[in-house]
């Protein structure tokens, strides 16, 4: 389905993914090509209308992706003695991370609680 007549200076393209492109007062839907001119396409929308002719494209303009580098931070996890859950005979505890927030569900030994931290670490 082809809508917008191709005219002098204009490029074909075709609209990708979902949602629908207002382009001349036409509703241009996904999987349509239609034809325009480059200065009419908002380089915004480039990343979701498809040249299919490039070889027409006066200002050709190449993708760069530039990914920055991610500081990585060690996460720390500690065992704390649950109190209301210990009683005389067992000692029991939660794992903490660094802001104090406790992980598990249900308190453990401290040989459990040591385990699951190598195991998270």
């Amino acid at each position: 389905m082809e809508r917008l007549k191709k005219e002098e200076g204009t490029v074909k393209w075709r609209k990708n993914e979902g949602g629908s492109f207002h382009l001349k007062g036409q509703i241009i839907k996904p999987g349509q090509i239609f034809y325009a001119k480059e200065e009419e396409i908002v380089k915004s929308f480039r990343d979701v209308i498809e040249c299919l002719e490039p070889e027409k494209l006066k200002n050709i303009v190449e993708k760069k992706i530039i990914v920055k580098e991610k500081e990585v931070t060690k996460i720390v996890y500690f065992l704390k003695e649950n109190k209301s859950a210990s009683s005389k005979s067992k000692i029991l505890f939660d794992i903490v991370n660094a802001k104090g927030k406790i992980l598990n569900e249900e308190p453990m030994s401290k040989k459990e609680g040591e385990e699951t931290i190598k195991t998270l670490e």
